[in-house]
């Protein structure tokens, strides 16, 4: 089902985060969560990926703080 799954906001292709709960749009930077199994699409859902260059971790920040 991912192959048809995108981006609420730019409608762009969404990618699942393996070991993560988390659909990436790598176009924007923005990830929506997976929760019981069900991708969570809503734009009000999306959260803005920050990536952290002094590590090789990303953290994902809630866009509404």
């Amino acid at each position: 089902m991912q192959h048809i799954l995108v981006c609420p906001i730019s409608k762009q292709p969404i990618k699942a985060v393996q070991g993560t709960n988390l659909l990436i749009n790598d176009s924007i930077d923005i990830s929506n969560p997976i929760v019981d199994g069900i991708p969570h699409l809503m734009p009000v859902d999306g959260k803005i990926v920050d990536f952290d260059q002094n590590s090789n971790s990303n953290y994902v920040k809630d866009s509404r703080e």
